[in-house]
């Protein structure tokens, strides 16, 4: 108890203390950073966004900005809510494209934008570049990077996984304890206001979610939507698709892999990194053995509940996973394919 007050105490001391520098050194740096620096790391939450932000960040003098589209990390936010739909043309697209550019550049730090493990304040002026990580990008990440063409990573893990990470971590307690989650508003309300303005637009979606009989259907249906355009590209994609269960399995290779579409070289730090929790890891079962990171919501999940969200996920269109493990590779889209010019 003691140290957690004392971590609450300490951000908002960092909060109050970095927040003139930040402003100060951010804006007077986004006029010559080059935006080609960036490198997008997307996913669900609790797919291991965290984890590879931090691995890519090993890079030397690269930091990461956490979630600048949570307007609990960064208030400006507020003013340009992620798009309902995939912007078109006109003012809202420029709007919503003159946003990310500044997003995607560091142009208004907080200190809630930064990890605690990174961007240690004597490294302000040798930042070299951002690995700007999301978990509610998924769907605009092909009309983003059709507009920004920047390097970007897709990580997606097992649903199973996912969701009963979800029933237990504290960041989705909400969640857990509104009711009543069967009419959908829940997730919605709670997590993505957009996915009501989907359901619209598709009704074979609204049909689903108006079926959901369980809290874990409704989170598997939740990971569903948000992966579903990914997993399902109806062109050749120009980012690179990670598996979680790759990167416990066969991190070394994976990592060479991940690095090499990145066009850059794999830095020492990396794999260390890869060994060490993320700074959102709470449950230290899941920092384990191998199999215990994979394996683990076998023994959380009911067999009834590992069915029911496998089921939910199948109805929208995603046959990438089953009760196995590991994913069908067969069917996962193209991987590695040509980086950003």
């Amino acid at each position: 108890m003691v140290n957690l007050s004392f971590a609450r105490f300490q951000r908002g001391f960092n909060r109050v203390a970095l927040k003139p520098v930040l402003s100060a050194w951010s804006q007077h740096n986004s006029k010559y950073y080059d935006i080609n620096k960036s490198i997008i790391v997307c996913g669900s939450g609790r797919s291991g966004t965290t984890w590879l932000a931090e691995m890519i960040s090993a890079l030397p003098n690269y930091s990461v900005l956490f979630e600048p589209c949570n307007v609990n990390c960064n208030r400006r936010c507020a003013q340009f809510a992620l798009p309902s739909s995939v912007p078109k043309t006109g003012n809202i697209a420029h709007m919503h494209l003159e946003y990310f550019k500044e997003v995607l550049s560091g142009t208004y730090l907080t200190a809630d934008l930064l990890l605690k493990k990174q961007m240690p304040r004597w490294d302000y002026w040798n930042n070299k570049g951002f690995v700007v990580k999301f978990i509610q990008l998924n769907w605009l990440l092909p009309w983003l990077i059709s507009n920004i063409p920047l390097r970007a990573l897709y990580i997606v893990r097992h649903p199973c996984a996912v969701v009963a990470s979800q029933l237990t971590h504290p960041h989705w307690q909400d969640v857990r304890e509104d009711e009543p989650w069967r009419k959908w508003g829940l997730l919605a309300n709670h997590r993505q206001s957009s996915i009501n303005s989907l359901l619209i637009r598709e009704p074979w979606l609204l049909e689903i979610a108006n079926s959901l009989n369980s809290l874990e259907e409704a989170l598997g249906f939740y990971w569903a939507v948000q992966n579903y355009q990914l997993l399902n590209p109806t062109e050749n994609c120009p980012w690179y698709t990670v598996t979680y269960e790759q990167l416990v399995s066969n991190g070394p290779a994976e990592m060479s892999r991940i690095f090499e579409y990145l066009q850059e070289p794999l830095p020492p730090g990396a794999n260390k990194v890869r060994l060490t929790p993320s700074a959102t890891v709470i449950d230290s079962a899941t920092t384990s053995s191998n199999a215990k990171l994979l394996a683990g919501w076998k023994e959380k999940l009911t067999s009834s509940q590992v069915d029911s969200i496998l089921n939910i996920v199948r109805r929208v269109g995603i046959n990438v996973y089953s009760d196995e493990l590991h994913p069908h590779v067969s069917s996962l889209p193209n991987q590695l394919l040509s980086s950003p010019s």
